[in-house]
């Protein structure tokens, strides 16, 4: 594992996850995909836009081997963000979902967002991604919009950013083959937090109480 670029809060990592490892993930998903136990994207709304996907994704949680493997390498890359951007060792985060994610050929999710939209997605903090497979030259890029910075995709490597309105990024859409990635948030876990407010099947978090 190696750090290979730390600019404006992003953060990319190489040789992360060996190929031979990030190729028996990808064999997982397709089987569950084949046995149609991935979810298709679908219109929805994140606070006053109306956004399209076009990908699949299924949860981990079923697959602990998996969980637990994609997470222990999370954990690892958070280390190194931590020794760079110190203010963050104070917040208590945890990194608990892992979602694998195939956007097909002029598939994806191409409009520009940021991963705390409204107060439903209010307790992520961090953002990652684990790339899976290469992806030929300028397809698939994740490009974040007021940093103009693309990241290529590459087998094994490894990105975090912040989840905020600061680090508004897209998926470029992908031209030759299917593109696969790991994805997860690093949450707030502050009791305070979960004192107001409660996480639905979704992922999605609403208030217990009102504010006075």
């Amino acid at each position: 594992m190696k750090i290979v670029e730390s600019k404006d809060h992003i953060m990319i990592f190489d040789d992360v996850v060996s190929k031979r490892d990030c190729n028996t993930i990808i064999r997982l998903f397709n089987l569950s995909e084949y046995a149609g136990n991935c979810t298709k994207g679908q219109r929805y709304s994140s606070g006053v836009n109306s956004l399209r996907r076009n990908d699949f994704a299924m949860g981990t949680w079923d697959l602990p081997m998996i969980n637990n493997f994609v997470n222990t390498k999370v954990y690892e890359c958070f280390e190194l963000y931590k020794n760079q951007f110190f203010q963050i060792e104070s917040v208590n985060i945890d990194f608990d979902e892992v979602k694998i994610q195939r956007t097909p050929i002029r598939g994806g999710f191409h409009d520009w967002h940021c991963e705390v939209g409204d107060i439903k997605t209010i307790e992520r903090c961090l953002v990652w991604m684990l790339y899976l497979n290469d992806v030929p030259e300028n397809e698939g890029e994740t490009e974040f919009l007021w940093q103009q910075m693309k990241v290529k995709p590459k087998t094994g490597r490894f990105v975090m950013w912040p989840a905020f309105f600061t680090h508004v990024h897209r998926g470029n859409p992908v031209y030759s083959h299917s593109k696969y990635i790991a994805t997860g948030w690093g949450n707030y876990t502050d009791p305070d937090f979960k004192e107001y407010y409660f996480r639905d099947d979704n992922g999605f978090h609403h208030k217990r109480v009102d504010f006075d």
